[in-house]
């Protein structure tokens, strides 16, 4: 059973921060597109041999992480998109749900890098912004800020990508159907890998049981990871205190890999 990411003090969001392992170079990986088991084609096949997904893999939980978790490779690139979701926000309280994609962070490695949207309620009044994190340093952007230079509104198609690079960094960057890029190279405190697995997630950031804001559903679409080998690819729904927060499942087309994942309670 998978240790769930943990979680940190305050209204801090997700987490990251991306310790290089040597032997890992972007040059040596392969792309792997992500699919169902006999679901679709892609122009960038996968190695023969492997397969992306297993069949019927079934749902684990996560008391704040959903969505798909990659694991069983190094990976040097994990990319998915989606569009921005519009909140349908309570009179009062405070309730948040943020999209990204990540390396590391599963199964106890605190190493982890993302990249993605932020989007939470506050006493009635829906917010949207940039989430960018290497973790357990603060934030660069998330924890309740909007950027005006880098504005973020229900609609928005979003593509995200974090990846390793060469000379041992991280590079999370991200591109907005409003025109900006955003871009940022760096490596987070600590000693763990940062790239043993790579995610596509929505969460319930924060302390521990932090409500799930209602995005509706959500789609990620276009997961395409690169790593030395072909990954196990799992889902995961947010559970907590036997309540289950949201539902995830696969949401192939002809030509995109991806996911979606259903709101249910907050």
């Amino acid at each position: 059973m998978f240790r769930h990411q943990m979680t940190k003090a305050g209204l801090s969001v997700a987490f990251a921060l991306g310790i290089a392992l040597a032997g890992s170079a972007a040059a040596t990986a392969s792309p792997h597109p992500v699919s169902n088991a006999g679901g679709g084609s892609s122009s960038m096949a996968a190695p023969s041999g492997h397969s992306s997904r297993a069949a019927n893999p079934g749902n684990g939980t996560s008391t704040n992480w959903s969505g798909e978790v990659f694991t069983d490779a190094s990976f040097t690139s994990v990319t998915s998109s989606w569009t921005v979701p519009k909140l349908s926000c309570p009179s009062s309280g405070f309730q948040s749900s943020y999209f990204w994609v990540g390396l590391g962070g599963w199964n106890g490695n605190r190493s982890l890098e993302q990249l993605g949207t932020a989007q939470w309620c506050n006493n009635g009044a829906p917010h949207y912004g940039l989430f960018a994190e290497f973790w357990s340093n603060p934030p660069i952007a998330g924890d309740g800020g909007e950027y005006p230079g880098y504005p973020v509104k229900p609609g928005d198609t979003v593509t995200a990508t974090v990846s390793k690079l060469s000379n041992g960094k991280y590079r999370i960057y991200e591109t907005s159907s409003r025109g900006w890029t955003y871009s940022q190279d760096g490596n987070a405190p600590g000693n763990d890998p940062g790239n043993l697995t790579a995610e596509v997630i929505a969460e319930a950031p924060g302390d521990e049981g932090t409500p799930l804001a209602n995005f509706g559903t959500g789609y990620f679409n276009n997961i395409v990871y690169y790593a030395d080998q072909d990954a196990t690819s799992n889902l995961y729904d947010i559970k907590y205190n036997n309540v289950l927060k949201d539902s995830s499942s696969y949401n192939n087309t002809a030509n995109t890999y991806g996911i979606k994942v259903g709101w249910l309670h907050s």
